[in-house]
């Protein structure tokens, strides 16, 4: 009644507020989702950033939380871009070095007046080549110079609010002013964290767009083949008023939240494929209820109760998510939980409000013939004689299905059948290989990730993403540039270089400058005086195959520098501004790059050839931290101490993290289930089932992702979705798809489950309820199946692995669910537990019926086919045999 007297000003709110501010909100709700890894707070990661605040304060210019901006300039021309001969010379070096002062007059207004130095720092080939870094200048180009790299580095100002801004700015001043002075017969790519958080974003909205284009029409359509008692050309406006303004209103709360939390740019993609599918789903359950007997207050009292169990469940489900110690999932179960509940309010006030308009009259077809025996049992007492003929149809496809579903022989060969299918898939679930590698969080088309493996091919692949080893003196009041300093790195660094040795790491670089040292310590020791004798200058350890690169004051290239070399650099740099023997000026520039004002730390920065996101550089990152651990414990160290940063560091340390707070989720996703469950239909037995059915759901859908993207049994299809992803599945895929699988899975048997426990109410026998339960909703909720399974199969399209695998397990999933467990699995044990499947509930007595038609058994689900019934007050048991002869 307060929905109908408030129908007007419900509908003008919506349609004049909420859908204004909404489309407003969701464009700012999506421009402020980031997907930066943060370090988990105890970590090793977190520990290590802390130590590097503590010693660098916010002169930190390597810190991972702000990654360099990457820019490539390459040529297909066969001309040079680092021989000074070469046409293409002159316009690349002023190219890049008129960038720094192009950015420092565009970018950030407030720093304007600053010196660029302050804030910005540009290297590039040319930038070092200028300073007379001719040997450290080689590792910004390839060999043949085709290409060369230019790295953007930039502090931001800790107590500003808007940093990403900056940051988004700073990136689109590169990008134009390189797409207006890139020289000729040369191209620019990007890539970087930034850019490819970039490129992920673009993604999203392209996502975004092909499910409005899409699914959302195929979604409506199957809304009117369902509903047959409705109009198809009138009905699909319903679900598009309440998709629509439950879109609005979760975009406006998430705003808000996005300016207090990080969101994920996966979330507004879960969150819209939610809406599209759960919005159907109850805007269908609502109709179909309203369209049996036209009815408001029965729609809302047998409906509304269902919906609000279902959204409870799902919220919590998705909540569940917040448990764990990553903010970017957290996100992900908020948003969701945001979804469902809009999903829930919208529903339960908006399709009331549209009923109760000229709409509800639109929407009904005209009834041809006569639908009387079609009265639903909710609609009687149980004490009045009923006759539910026509109610399931004999001829029917639920009526043929269930006399097989609850025969007491044909029901055991069905479910050992169905068990034969799915365990022999769900046993590969075990074999499940989660993987950090960016390949699978970027879209396989990303001009960022494409120019990172050509860069990587060609400088190797740690470049973009390089370990810092942090040595930190203060505990033992030691200076890291003092003798004893040394001595410590040098023995930290043989014991890491002794990983690569030993193959623990994978293959990366081999330092082939050895000829070049020699020719520099030649130098340095007719600049210095230094004889034959007395020269330690250079102190090169065994050559091997060395994989991981280290540089810092105490190694260059993997060349250990001695203490005496590092002293007389500083004596140099003191002497003269400008030291004229490059090797002394590259240990200063080196010097002031990686050690702290007061002396006391310094860094080793650790570059990987291999991808440090991938397995071979989490071995070595797992076996550089034990290592580290033992010369500590050991006392090898004289308690200086020793950490490991960087971003695959933080992002190891994160999935570690998540991993081992999930078993503890999962358990309490369950719990949750069990009690709201047990909570709503009053019995223990109900809940068990739905936990055990979901387990086999999760089981078979995490085999089957197995099967397909780890061994690629769908490989033929040629289906780049389908398609084998390196036999690994992105590591946020099982995260985010459990709670949500487990909350449709609870869905659709709320909706079953619910209306059996009706039928059974009213005074129909167990198997009788079965029987109407699965008519009742057997088309909903295979139409509501099919509605999810096109949401969520809608990403499937995505060009990024994480999305498409994360939807292919949700579609696999529901569709299992709608067509396996809960059409077959369900029935049949209910058909066994017989009456314990409510226990304990107390239920009213079964109808007895009283008719003169031969029926053979038990098996003609008794008042199916009776002619009329009345109630047995002194039988407290399930009647043996509804009907006799």
């Amino acid at each position: 009644n307060l929905i109908a007297f408030c129908k007007i000003p419900i509908l003008v709110v919506i349609v004049f507020g909420i859908w204004p501010f909404g489309i407003v909100s969701f464009r700012r709700f999506q421009d402020s989702t980031d997907s930066t890894f943060h370090p988990i707070p105890g970590s090793p990661s977190a520990v290590a950033q802390d130590a590097f605040e503590q010693n660098y304060a916010s002169n930190d210019w390597m810190n991972p939380m702000h990654p360099s901006l990457l820019l490539v300039l390459s040529t297909d021309t066969n001309y040079s871009l680092t021989s000074r001969d070469s046409p293409l010379y002159d316009p690349a070096r002023d190219f890049f070095l008129s960038l720094p002062k192009h950015l420092n007059k565009t970018c950030w207004n407030e720093t304007a007046t600053q010196n660029a130095d302050d804030w910005l720092k540009v290297t590039s080939y040319y930038s070092l080549q200028q300073d007379d870094l001719h040997w450290l200048s080689k590792s910004l180009a390839t060999k043949n110079g085709d290409s060369v790299l230019l790295s953007i580095q930039y502090l931001l100002d800790p107590n500003a609010t808007n940093t990403r801004s900056q940051v988004h700015e700073l990136m689109n001043v590169v990008q134009e002013y390189g797409d207006l002075y890139k020289p000729d017969n040369c191209t620019i790519s990007y890539t970087g964290i930034k850019w490819f958080q970039s490129d992920l974003m673009t993604a999203t909205k392209t996502d975004l767009k092909r499910m409005d284009a899409l699914v959302l029409p195929l979604a409506l359509l199957l809304v009117g083949v369902v509903l047959p008692k409705a109009r198809p050309s009138v009905v699909w406006i319903i679900p598009l008023f309440t998709i629509f303004t439950t879109v609005c209103c979760w975009s406006i709360i998430m705003s808000f939240l996005s300016a207090k939390i990080q969101i994920t740019q996966f979330t507004p993609s879960i969150m819209t494929s939610l809406t599209l599918g759960m919005g159907i789903d109850y805007t269908l359950f609502l109709l179909s209820r309203y369209l049996e007997m036209e009815e408001m207050t029965h729609m809302l009292q047998y409906g509304g109760q269902v919906l609000l169990l279902s959204g409870w469940t799902l919220m919590c489900t998705f909540l569940g998510l917040v448990c764990l110690p990553l903010a970017m999932l957290k996100s992900v179960g908020i948003g969701a939980a945001v979804a469902i509940g809009s999903c829930l309010i919208v529903n339960l006030t908006v399709v009331p409000a549209l009923l109760h308009t000229q709409l509800a009259t639109w929407i009904v077809q005209p009834a041809t013939t006569d639908t009387t025996t079609e009265e639903s049992f909710l609609q009687r007492r149980p004490d009045t004689e009923i006759s539910p003929d026509g109610v399931v149809p004999h001829d029917s496809f639920w009526y043929r299905l269930s006399q097989h579903l609850l025969h007491p022989y044909k029901s055991v060969i069905i479910f050992l059948l169905l068990v034969q299918l799915i365990i022999p898939v769900a046993l590969y679930a075990t074999q499940l290989k989660s993987s950090l590698s960016f390949d699978l969080m970027l879209p396989r088309t990303s001009p960022s990730l494409v120019t990172y493996h050509d860069l990587g091919r060609k400088l190797g692949y740690g470049r973009t993403s390089p370990y810092r080893i942090l040595f930190d003196g203060h505990s033992v009041d030691t200076r890291m540039d003092s003798e004893q300093g040394f001595d410590v790195m040098h023995r930290v660094l043989d014991e890491l270089s002794a990983i690569d040795k030993d193959g623990n790491g994978g293959i990366t670089h081999l330092s082939t400058g050895l000829q070049e040292f020699e020719e520099q310590k030649r130098t340095l020791m007719e600049a210095l005086g230094f004889t034959k004798d007395n020269a330690t200058v250079l102190c090169e350890p065994e050559v091997q195959q060395q994989t991981t690169n280290y540089a810092g004051i105490a190694v260059l290239k993997n060349v250990y520098v001695p203490h005496s070399l590092f002293v007389a650099a500083k004596y140099c740099a003191q002497v003269k501004p400008h030291c004229p023997v490059e090797i002394l000026h590259l240990v200063e520039y080196v010097d002031q790059m990686s050690t702290s004002s007061d002396r006391y730390a310094t860094f080793v920065t650790a570059t990987l050839a291999v991808n440090p996101f991938s397995d071979q550089g989490v071995k070595w990152l797992e076996s550089a931290r034990e290592t580290i651990q033992r010369l500590q414990d050991g006392h090898a160290l004289g308690g200086i101490q020793v950490y490991i940063e960087g971003s695959a560091a933080i992002e190891y340390d994160a999935v570690e993290a998540v991993y081992g707070a999930f078993p503890k989720v999962v358990t309490i996703t369950m719990l949750v289930v069990f009690v709201l469950f047990g909570a709503f239909f009053k019995s223990i037995v109900a809940p068990l089932r739905s936990v055990v059915s979901i387990a086999m759901t999760l089981c078979f859908v995490f085999g089957l992702c197995v099967l397909v993207y780890q061994h690629g049994i769908l490989n033929w299809t040629r289906v780049p979705s389908w398609t084998s992803t390196g036999d690994e599945i992105s590591w946020l895929v099982p995260v985010m798809a459990f709670s949500i699988i487990v909350g449709l899975a609870l869905d659709y048997d709320v909706f079953l489950i619910s209306r059996i426990l009706e039928y059974r109410q009213e005074g129909l026998d167990h198997e009788s309820s079965i029987v109407a339960g699965l008519y009742s909703t057997g088309g909903i909720i295979t139409a509501a199946g099919l509605i999810m399974a096109v949401a969520f199969g809608g990403l499937m399209f995505s060009s990024s692995p994480v999305l498409y695998q994360w939807s292919f397990l949700l579609t696999s999933a529901v569709l299992l669910d709608t067509f396996v467990i809960r059409t077959l699995v369900v029935p049949i044990v209910l058909g066994w537990t017989g009456k314990f499947s409510w226990w304990p509930r107390r239920l009213p007595p079964v109808l007895v019926v009283e008719t003169a038609n031969s029926v053979d058994s038990r098996l003609s689900l008794g008042p199916l086919s009776a002619s009329h019934c009345r109630t047995s007050r002194g039988n407290e048991q399930l009647t043996q045999a509804l009907l006799s002869p």
